[in-house]
């Protein structure tokens, strides 16, 4: 399973615990605990300076850097003389020991073997330079009632079209699907749930050219000599 999204606090007895990652971005802002507010189902807002997306888990969607966009050091590299510990100041720095036979490791879209002290890092980046991603998710009905649009629409219009223009049409709908995805990626944050769509289009894609075949039409034709 590919980890994508991380648990930002947990409640317990009446009481909301903030993960590291959460409480250290908020030191770092300078965000005392009792200004951390917690809105189930939406956000967390730091004191008005963040206010971080969360579902209705109270989980953060995790945009991961790749790897070397976050700096390593190791206990020896800041214990030798050489060592400029300007490097330091004023970053967050979260000490662990990165060892794969203590650590936990998940698989990310980034790598297969990232360690959690890697993904609160990057949570802290995304938090810090306010890289946060909204992931969106409609209503199993609201989805299922467009893929139904879409499928409705596609078997009255389709099979009045030659299978090139078919396939032109599906191909367009990707093409937009996608464009539409990207702009509200970068512009807006924002990552919508469009992943059945794009695979029901991808389907329509691949049934196309056989919508006129026999089989699905159930009419034979047959030739005869006069």
């Amino acid at each position: 399973m590919v980890l994508r999204h991380h648990n930002m606090f947990m409640n317990y007895d009446g009481y909301y615990y903030p993960s590291l990652a959460l409480r250290t971005a908020a030191v770092f802002l300078g965000v005392p605990p009792d200004q951390i507010k917690i809105i189930e189902g939406k956000e967390i807002s730091l004191g008005g300076k963040r206010s971080i997306p969360v579902n209705e888990k109270g989980q953060y969607f995790v945009s991961l850097p790749k790897r070397q966009t976050i700096q390593t050091y190791s206990a020896a590299d800041i214990l030798s003389k050489g060592f400029d510990l300007a490097r330091l100041k004023g970053k967050a720095v979260i000490i662990s020991v990165d060892d794969p036979a203590t650590n936990e490791i998940f698989a990310t879209n980034v790598g297969s073997k990232l360690s959690t002290s890697m993904i609160d890092a990057a949570i802290l980046d995304n938090i810090i330079n306010q890289h946060m991603i909204k992931a969106t998710s409609a209503t199993s009905g609201v989805l299922l009632l467009f893929m139904f649009a879409i499928g409705a629409g596609a078997a009255l219009v389709l099979p009045r079209l030659a299978p090139l223009h078919r396939f032109l049409l599906i191909a367009g709908c990707l093409i937009v699907l996608l464009n539409v995805n990207y702009v509200l990626l970068s512009q807006f944050s924002t990552l919508p749930n469009t992943v059945y769509v794009g695979f029901e289009l991808l389907l329509l894609m691949i049934i196309a050219p056989f919508l006129d075949s026999p089989m699905l039409t159930g009419v034979a034709t047959s030739a005869h000599k006069a």
